[in-house]
């Protein structure tokens, strides 16, 4: 069973999709008819696949906008309380439209069909496309590996590119082999409370921490945006009732590493910083790491990977993060 949300106006397209989709499984459909509909069921539930109209009204009794389906997408990257789909499949009757947004929707791992009279070829892609995701959904030899990417910027702490690294990190993860291995979550300006209701809710296998950081803890937001430091102690506390599904922790944060170090002692493999590490070592090493994860690699292999992406950008700061497990500094060879 697939939980599938189509967001169009045009109930003959519609019922043309419903009978498209029975063909290949059966399916949870919701349908949405304006870009607002649209956004309020994706703020309540994950659907599997999203089908989406470009040429879309905004709200009820407007007429379609052209590009409005693409309010949707911006929403989906900018806004955490909407909830990703897994894929999505965008159709247009513009062939401008898809000129024009196609490296978008290949970026983000999307797939953009060009809908013409006469032409069938967009329902063919349809059905490959939700065969695919059926499979895999439904392969149960797989075990689905769950990240969980936490980050905060706060107001009064210098800007960092958390929401570029976390989108290079899905974007290789996307690409990878075993892409229907993985799924990516992910909570943006995170306080404590946000965060410990996070690892209760997707219970991870690994946890990536970007944002600021100092050799006392990690800082995180409160109510109002502004830095909070959450000490080793209460780390300690928070991620010992998680250990038993937790696998990798990442502290992608300036002088992590004692904690680290402490953290390891769960028996949980942690990534640390030995000294403060610049913005594009730290997106560099995300890159390197989660694409050898991506391709099947072991935690090992995928930390020398990460090292050696941080030695092309800014090899000042290759040996600034170390692997901890049970206590012990893990020595590369």
């Amino acid at each position: 069973m697939m939980d599938i949300l189509i967001i169009d106006d045009d109930n003959l397209k519609i019922n043309k999709i419903k009978i498209v989709l029975m063909e290949v499984c059966q399916s949870n459909i919701e349908i949405a008819s304006t870009i607002s509909g649209g956004i309020e069921i994706l703020q309540i539930k994950k659907f599997d696949l999203l089908i989406l109209d470009l040429n879309i009204p905004l709200r009820e009794n407007e007429l379609p906008k052209k590009d409005g389906g693409l309010k949707i997408l911006k929403e989906l990257k900018r806004n955490p309380r909407l909830i990703k789909p897994n894929y999505i499949i965008g159709l247009t009757g513009f062939s401008d439209l898809k000129t024009q947004n196609s490296e978008l929707f290949e970026i983000e791992g999307w797939t953009l069909l060009v809908i013409e009279e006469n032409n069938y070829k967009w329902e063919e892609a349809i059905i490959n496309k939700v065969e695919h995701i059926f499979n895999l959904k439904n392969q149960k030899q797989v075990n689905v590996e769950k990240i969980l990417f936490l980050s905060a910027s706060p107001i009064n702490e210098d800007r960092l590119r958390v929401d570029e690294e976390c989108k290079k990190i899905e974007n290789e993860l996307l690409r990878s082999n075993k892409r229907g291995t993985f799924e990516f979550i992910t909570k943006f300006a995170v306080d404590f409370e946000s965060a410990s209701l996070a690892l209760i809710n997707s219970t991870p296998n690994i946890v990536h921490f970007s944002g600021h950081g100092n050799s006392s803890g990690i800082a995180i937001e409160n109510q109002i945006g502004y830095s909070e430091l959450i000490t080793i102690d209460t780390l300690k506390r928070l991620f010992d009732l998680h250990k038993d599904n937790l696998r990798c922790i990442i502290l992608n944060s300036c002088e992590s590493q004692l904690l680290a170090e402490d953290l390891s002692t769960l028996g949980i493999h942690v990534i640390g910083m030995n000294s403060t590490i610049a913005d594009i070592s730290s997106i560099a090493f995300s890159v390197g790491f989660y694409q050898a994860l991506g391709g099947g690699k072991d935690l090992i292999f995928a930390f020398k990977l990460g090292l050696t992406y941080i030695s092309v950008k800014n090899n000042s700061d290759v040996n600034t993060p170390k692997l901890w497990y049970d206590g012990k500094l893990i020595k590369l060879t």
